[in-house]
């Protein structure tokens, strides 16, 4: 079924409902981007890619999004494209408030951090081989799944400006921050009522004798982001 970008945008606009429950996630074997590349070949993703954006202030873009969604993918599909995108467009928010700019979805990446998500969920594993990228690894309920990047970024306040400082106390903060930091890879699996994710970033970031250049002050609130 082919919807081109005059039928989507006035899908979008048209309707005004709750957005979308992230709670009752799905099976998360298929890497996100073999899931995404079956509907990027239905869509206008220039097009798509705004309305994510716009979609953080505004429920009606990702609830018709979802909507549409289901015209062309499997409901699992649909529920791990709208919470992994919603993931990714946090972080990049957040990097913005920080004078970063926005990381880009790598392929590579994604298929490497999808298999390091299925290991920590299937082998409980703690290491990492990915000596060349940043890694940020989380395991938490099915529940919290929403809440993860607001979690990550907590850690912000033990960050020492003044320092240029954060220790393994702010590790995950800095890595979302960190303005060389080019690429972003995600995987995600589900394990019961357990989730597992894991980021890779490049170039990686937390380098010894880096972080004032690469880690800001916030230049911008909220407050003015949702106005922008």
């Amino acid at each position: 079924m082919a919807i081109n970008s005059i039928g989507f945008r006035y899908h979008c606009i048209g309707k005004r409902n709750k957005p979308p429950c992230f709670v009752d996630m799905i099976p998360w074997e298929d890497s996100y981007t073999n899931v995404l590349s079956k509907f990027l070949l239905r869509i206008d993703l220039e097009y798509f890619q705004k309305l994510m954006y716009r979609g953080m202030f505004c429920s009606k873009y990702l609830d018709s999004m979802n909507q549409l969604l289901k015209l062309l993918l499997t409901a699992d599909q649909v529920r791990k494209i709208c919470a992994l995108l919603r993931i990714i467009t946090h972080i990049n928010l957040i990097r913005i408030l920080y004078s970063a700019c926005p990381l880009k979805e790598n392929t590579q990446l994604d298929l490497s951090a999808q298999i390091y998500a299925k290991l920590i969920a299937d082998k409980c594993l703690i290491g990492s081989n990915f000596k060349q990228y940043g890694v940020i690894k989380v395991a938490l309920p099915i529940t919290h799944l929403t809440e993860i990047v607001s979690h990550l970024y907590k850690e912000h306040i033990f960050y020492s400006f003044r320092l240029s400082y954060g220790g393994i106390l702010t590790d995950r903060f800095t890595q979302l921050v960190w303005r060389s930091s080019t690429s972003i890879g995600i995987g995600i699996i589900r394990k019961r009522n357990l989730v597992y994710l894991a980021l890779l970033f490049y170039p990686k970031g937390n380098i010894r004798g880096q972080y004032e250049i690469n880690v800001l002050k916030k230049k911008i609130s909220w407050k003015k982001m949702i106005q922008i």
